[in-house]
């Protein structure tokens, strides 16, 4: 005979479905997520694959933009640029071997900067 208690109180077997539900509910926007964050990270990664289109004038333009914020700020040294090991052609190990020739695997923007790093050191005779 049920009683009006067991009509308020849920039961062991309601809460544990209740429980899976809310952690499927969890773990789906978390995919969700997860799947939206590669997506947003491999379409970078395609756009610094690529030549950036950018020309040596406005890149020139954004570098001194950088050194100048970092000398107003008492800054010596800046970072230019980060990328990853999927940008290079043999995944970062000539760059981690420290082998002579590592900059020879780069790709897309790493390899734009590089060589507008060289031409700049040619132009100022630093090379």
């Amino acid at each position: 005979m049920a009683t009006e208690m067991d009509d308020i109180l849920p039961t062991a077997l309601d809460c544990q479905k209740k429980s899976a539900e809310m952690e499927a509910e969890k773990a789906a926007e978390y995919m969700r997520k997860r799947q939206a964050a590669e997506a947003e990270k491999k379409e970078l990664l395609d756009r610094l694959a690529e030549p950036s289109g950018v020309s040596d004038d406005e890149r020139m333009r954004r570098a001194a933009a950088i050194i100048k914020r970092a000398v107003s700020n008492g800054l010596t040294e800046v970072e230019v640029g980060r990328f990853s090991n999927k940008l290079c052609t043999d995944g970062g190990r000539a760059i981690n071997q420290q082998e002579p020739g590592w900059n020879e695997t780069l790709t897309g923007l790493p390899n734009e900067l590089i060589i507008f790093g060289k031409n700049i050191s040619n132009r100022a005779g630093t090379a």
